[in-house]
């Protein structure tokens, strides 16, 4: 109930009004009839609060009648648009690292489609050629996506910070098998690392918020286990909303 009051406070605030004002002309009229006579035109009078809180509100565009005319553009109040982080999610095709052999044994074209290369924290099997060649084998991969053992997200690192003239940088490699092998990837990586999440039944309002308030183009999103989902963009939340906006203001 105080979460419907607040999303339409002008809306309760002019009801309010309108029953006040209508309680003060009954009462005159019930002590001095003779002075005030309750008819239309009192009763659409009191009823004036009400209609500027339909108007101003969005509810309704243009009212006239009884020499009143009020006129708005039709809007829906923008906090209660009701969309969804799943709405605008950019599913990110993420492969479990494995094996190199399970990985060379998958056709090309599904390696190519393959965005982000899961790594487990705490793994002490990872070595730095053999991350090397996966990372060869997928030419389209554009994050490290860092899990613990339960699969909880903990961060993304751009694998663009470990080529250098598009060489790979063995040693910046081996600081990144080090740190997870020693769990240090948030530590070492810092900056580097993409941490901003967001879950996917979040209102984009509110994630878009977040996201300029961190100063980040996209933030990722994770289920409510914890459980990397993809990324939300910020450019193209924004065009969600504005779409939204439009379409209820027709």
């Amino acid at each position: 109930m105080t979460k419907l009051i607040k999303m339409h406070v002008s809306l309760f605030v002019g009801a309010a009004i309108t029953l006040g004002v209508l309680l003060i002309f009954m009462i005159l009229q019930s002590m001095h009839g003779n002075v005030l006579e309750l008819d239309t035109r009192w009763v659409v009078v009191s009823c004036i609060p009400i209609l500027i809180s339909l108007v101003t509100g969005g509810y309704i565009e243009w009212f006239k009648g009884f020499g009143i005319e009020l006129k708005a553009r039709l809007r829906k109040p923008i906090m209660s648009i009701d969309l969804l982080v799943t709405d605008v999610i950019r599913l990110l095709p993420v492969e479990p690292k494995k094996t190199l052999a399970y990985l060379q044994k998958k056709p090309e074209s599904e390696r190519n489609k393959k965005r982000g290369l899961s790594l487990v924290e705490g793994n002490q099997t990872y070595e730095t050629p053999i991350l090397g060649e996966c990372m060869k084998l997928l030419p389209n991969l554009q994050y490290f996506v860092i899990i613990t053992k339960s699969k909880v997200f903990q961060g993304l690192i751009p694998v663009g910070i470990f080529k250098s003239m598009s060489e790979l940088d063995v040693r910046k490699l081996d600081t990144l098998v080090d740190s997870i092998r020693g769990k240090a990837v948030l530590t070492e990586f810092g900056e580097d690392v993409i941490q901003l999440t967001v879950r996917e039944d979040q209102n984009l309002i509110e994630v878009l918020h977040e996201i300029k308030n961190a100063g980040q183009p996209f933030a990722v999103v994770v289920s409510k286990s914890g459980e990397f989902r993809g990324i939300a963009e910020a450019s193209n939340i924004a065009n969600r909303i504005a779409e939204e906006v439009m379409k209820v203001s027709k």
